[in-house]
């Protein structure tokens, strides 16, 4: 999108008139008509979403894809919402799983899990949501896991902490006070540019968090996790490390 939903829809249905006056309108390989649902559902234009996610669905399935066709059915679930919504996201982690698509399986998951929590079916959403968030974390997309996250916490549950190590261990406050470290801030400068004020805990007992060195350890995997993407480098999932290890990827 360009910042503007419906300049955005407009150029992608622009976009999806031209493709169609070629004989390769695959959704794998144009999948303009899914980016176009999500901006019209947007828009709660949910007719014409529902509509266009339909098309792309059948002409995915004449392609035979399956991790297209996973994404379709995600795609037409939300969509649609409700008990054909979920089944269809259902399906789609279905289908998703039995490829090698983690990321399509992620977000099938993901989206799945905030469905269910939709539907207030909060245990079975919760263990969605901690498989697509562990799945996710595996293929190193981070925007994913917020959102497994955000939907976690939207449940009444903590993030998965013991999986997500690095950056996604941690909380909004704690990323401000990891930014602040790795530009070499000194304690009092964090404390005085963050403002670590008060919180309650669950028995509104009020107590101060302190600024200390431990935080340069988080600051520093907070920095070397997106350099090292850019570097060439990908994270690592080992079960016996609580935070990520990066590796130079394989030559391909």
């Amino acid at each position: 999108m360009t910042g503007s939903p419906e300049r955005g829809v407009e150029d992608l249905l622009e976009l999806g008139r031209r493709t169609k006056l070629i004989p390769f309108d695959n959704p794998a390989d144009f999948p303009w008509r899914r980016y176009a649902v999500e901006g019209l559902l947007l828009l709660g234009r949910t007719e014409e979403a529902a509509a266009l996610a339909r098309e792309d669905l059948e002409i995915a399935e004449r392609w035979g894809a399956a991790p297209t066709v996973a994404a379709c059915r995600r795609t037409l679930g939300n969509a649609l919402g409700g008990e054909e919504g979920e089944a269809l996201l259902r399906e789609a982690v279905g289908i998703a799983a039995g490829s090698p698509a983690r990321i399509q399986h992620a977000r099938a998951l993901v989206d799945l899990g905030a469905a269910l929590r939709r539907a207030n079916k909060r245990v079975e959403a919760r263990r969605s949501l901690r498989e697509g968030a562990d799945l996710a974390y595996r293929a190193g997309t981070a925007a994913l896991v917020e959102r497994a996250n955000e939907e976690l916490a939207a449940t009444g549950a903590r993030p998965r902490k013991e999986v997500l190590g690095g950056i996604y261990s941690l909380t909004a406050s704690e990323r401000r006070v990891a930014e602040l470290a790795a530009q070499d801030k000194s304690n009092k400068e964090i404390a005085q540019a963050h403002r670590l004020a008060v919180i309650a805990d669950a028995h509104f007992d009020v107590v101060r968090v302190p600024v200390v060195p431990s935080w340069m350890q988080k600051a520093a995997l907070a920095v070397a996790a997106p350099v090292g993407r850019l570097l060439g480098y990908r994270p690592v999932y080992e079960p016996t490390t609580p935070a990520r290890v990066m590796r130079p990827a394989p030559a391909v």
